[in-house]
C-alpha cells in the first residue's frame, strides 16, 4: 500500500493556525511504500509509526494502515487517460490555486504522488497521470449529468476492470457503461466510489485506500484535511464480444456539486 507520510513538523502542530500546517518550518511528503508479512491481521485501523532518517537526525510520525490481502502482478491492461483527463486534481504549495478537484478550489498535494509512471496497486498497475500546473490528471464526471467521455480500450474479453479513484462531495453511486465490437452495450450499477476525506479505517466494503495524503491544498494555502484515493475492482459480465469502451455515470448526495474522479484504469482477465 503506497501512502503519503509527512516528514518534519509544524511550529503549531497543526492548530495553532486553524487547522493549517507549515507555519515557517517546511514540509514534505515522502512516498513510502508498506509490506505486511504474510501473516498479519488484515483489516482496518492497525496503528504504528514511520521513523525518517534526516540527516544525522530522525524524526517519527504516528501512522495508521488498513492491511488487505492481495495477489502481486497480476495479469493486467492498464488503459492510457490522457485523451480523456477534463480536471486538474494536483497543486503544488507554490502554486496551490491551479488545482481544483472539487470545483471549489481544493486540491490533492502532488509532492506524495507517483506521477507519470506505472505504479502496481493492490497487485494491478495502473498508468499514474503527469502533474504539472495546467495539465488535466483526471477524468471528472459530474453528478447527474449522464455519461462522461467513452474511454476507448484495448480490444479484449475482460472479467473486471480496477480503478484509481476518489469522490467529492460524498460517496458518489457510479454506473459503467459498457460497449463492444458488435455494437451492442451493457451496464453496471451499484458501484460505491468513497469520496476523499473519508478516514482510510472507515472506508466503505470494495474500496481500498492506497494513496494516502495527509493534508490537502486550497486557495489559502495548506490545509490540515487528510484525504485518500481508492482502489476498486468491479467485476464485468461476460460477452461474447470483445470489450471496445467504458464510460462512467454518478449520482451523489449533492446533486451537480458530486464528482467522480477517476485517476487510472486498469482491466483484468
Amino acid at each position: 500500500m503506497l501512502d503519503g507520510a509527512r516528514a518534519g513538523r509544524d511550529d503549531c502542530g497543526g492548530t495553532g493556525c486553524g487547522g493549517r500546517v507549515g507555519c515557517g518550518v517546511a514540509s514534505v511528503l515522502v512516498p513510502y511504500t508498506l509490506t505486511a508479512p504474510a501473516t498479519a491481521a488484515t483489516g482496518a485501523g492497525r496503528h504504528g509509526s514511520i521513523t525518517f532518517q534526516l540527516g544525522a537526525g530522525s524524526v517519527s510520525t504516528p501512522t495508521t494502515w488498513n492491511i488487505a490481502a492481495y495477489t502481486p502482478d497480476q495479469p493486467a491492461t492498464p488503459v492510457h487517460l490522457a485523451a480523456y483527463r477534463n480536471n486538474e486534481g494536483f497543486s503544488y504549495v507554490s502554486a496551490v490555486s491551479a488545482g481544483n478537484l472539487d470545483g471549489n478550489g481544493d486540491s490533492l498535494p502532488a509532492g506524495g504522488f507517483p506521477a507519470g509512471s506505472t505504479v502496481h496497486y493492490m497487485g494491478v498497475a495502473f498508468h499514474t497521470p503527469p502533474v504539472a500546473s495546467g495539465k488535466p490528471d483526471n477524468l471528472t464526471v459530474i453528478g447527474g449529468a449522464g455519461a462522461g467521455p467513452t474511454v476507448q480500450v484495448p480490444p479484449g474479453r475482460y472479467g473486471a476492470l480496477a480503478l484509481l479513484a476518489c469522490g467529492t462531495y460524498g460517496p458518489q453511486a457510479v454506473t459503467v457503461a459498457l460497449h463492444y465490437a458488435d455494437g451492442s452495450s451493457a451496464s453496471v450499477g451499484g458501484v460505491s466510489v468513497d469520496p476523499w476525506f473519508m478516514p482510510p479505517a472507515s472506508a466503505s466494503a470494495g474500496n481500498v485506500p492506497v494513496v494516502h495524503f495527509p493534508y490537502l491544498h486550497d486557495p489559502q494555502g495548506v490545509r490540515a484535511q487528510p484525504v485518500s484515493l481508492f482502489f476498486l475492482r468491479v467485476p464485468l459480465p461476460s460477452s461474447s464480444s470483445p470489450l471496445t469502451g467504458v464510460a462512467f455515470a454518478t449520482v451523489g448526495g449533492s446533486g451537480s456539486n458530486s464528482r467522480l474522479h477517476v485517476f487510472g484504469l486498469s482491466l483484468l482477465p
